[in-house]
């Protein structure tokens, strides 16, 4: 009778393993989409990065040829233009900076939750082969 009661036991823990690593699928594949809307945005990120590139550079020839015309006219409006250009360039290293940590941390999560939920099927097949083998 123990026996019996051991093996019911056994069963409603592989019951609560198999609905446990079924919610981990679940959280998985909800996670694969949280990842590739984040891959969308780190990209929309890197193209909105790209643009103020575009933008610093287009900035700093109107400058230079600027600078050209009016050179010695005003030099602290000259200071505020060179502290902006400055400023952009911080921001952009920043924001690049970001991106790649961003990215490095998704890849990260992906592996882990990868790796629990290949190993949460190894153990519920080991479960299973071990509740399936014949008694002796």
């Amino acid at each position: 009778m123990a026996s019996k009661q051991n093996l019911t036991e056994i069963a409603q823990i592989s019951s609560n393993i198999e609905k446990t690593s079924s919610t981990l699928e679940q959280v998985s594949h909800q996670n694969a989409g949280f990842v590739q809307a984040m891959q969308s945005s780190l990209q929309e990120m890197k193209s909105s990065h790209d643009h103020l590139l575009e933008m610093q550079s287009s900035t700093e020839a109107a400058w230079k040829e600027y600078q050209k015309r009016f050179e010695g006219v005003d030099a602290s409006l000259g200071n505020i233009f060179r502290q902006l250009n400055d400023g952009m360039q911080q921001y952009s290293n920043l924001y690049k900076e970001y991106l790649l940590e961003m990215d490095k941390h998704t890849s990260g999560i992906t592996e882990t939750l990868a790796s629990a939920v290949m190993e949460l099927g190894e153990s519920i097949d080991e479960m299973n082969d071990a509740l399936n083998r014949p008694k002796k």
